[in-house]
């Protein structure tokens, strides 16, 4: 018998949504922090303008390799 809390951590994708990443962080930021966090990102690597709207849907795995570099792993994750 398993005495830990923990469940099984899941494996962390190389790509995904805005929306999966909203869904995989909730329990350790709010959605405003994750959604300047990586605008932020994708407007540094993709060259876009400081001021631009982001309407991207998807995260390019370079992204998301430096938004979990950033703000670590989400809990319940792992690499």
């Amino acid at each position: 018998m398993n005495t830990s809390n923990k469940t099984n951590p899941k494996k962390m994708p190389h790509s995904c949504t805005k929306s999966q990443l909203y869904d995989m962080y909730c329990l350790d930021m709010s959605r405003r922090q994750i959604r300047n966090g990586i605008n932020t990102i994708i407007k540094e690597n993709r060259g876009l303008p400081k001021f631009h709207n982001v309407r991207l849907i998807q995260i390019a795995p370079k992204e998301l390799k430096e938004f979990i570099e950033t703000y670590g792993l989400p809990r319940n994750y792992e690499l």
